[in-house]
């Protein structure tokens, strides 16, 4: 009797060691998929990061190239201007070449550059630019 008591033991013993084995098994394979899965994540996810940081950089250039084109196109406008005021002086008055004095001095552009493509004097351009800064505020 005792003797299939402990037969009956050592198989349940040996089911349950077996049917660990299978279920130990099974979840290696569940997480060697997973490893593989995060490893494509990962993989994806730095080929993202890649794209996105070359997007940046053309973003930068396109901006940097639209700040230029403002500063071009606002140049050329005024020197357009300046050019039918050399010609034409009751064309542009002095207070229309005062309003430029602004969008220019926000631009970066020097107050000698600023003088030259308005027609007015240095000191006056710097006048211009201090009072359109205190206006400002």
């Amino acid at each position: 009797m005792i003797s299939t008591y402990y037969l009956t033991f050592f198989f349940v013993l040996l089911l349950i060691a077996i049917l660990q084995l299978f279920y130990g098994i099974k979840l290696r394979k569940r997480i060697e998929k997973t490893q593989k899965n995060l490893s494509d994540v990962h993989r994806e996810h730095d080929h993202t990061l890649k794209r996105l940081n070359k997007l940046q950089g053309i973003e930068k250039q396109f901006s940097a190239f639209q700040d230029e084109l403002k500063k071009a196109d606002t140049v050329t406008h005024l020197q357009k201007s300046r050019m039918m005021a050399q010609y034409s002086p009751e064309k542009l008055s002095i207070p229309d070449r005062y309003k430029y004095v602004h969008p220019l001095s926000h631009q970066n552009i020097s107050s000698s550059d600023i003088a030259s493509i308005l027609a007015i004097s240095s000191q006056e351009a710097k006048q211009l630019i201090t009072l359109a800064n205190l206006a400002k505020q």
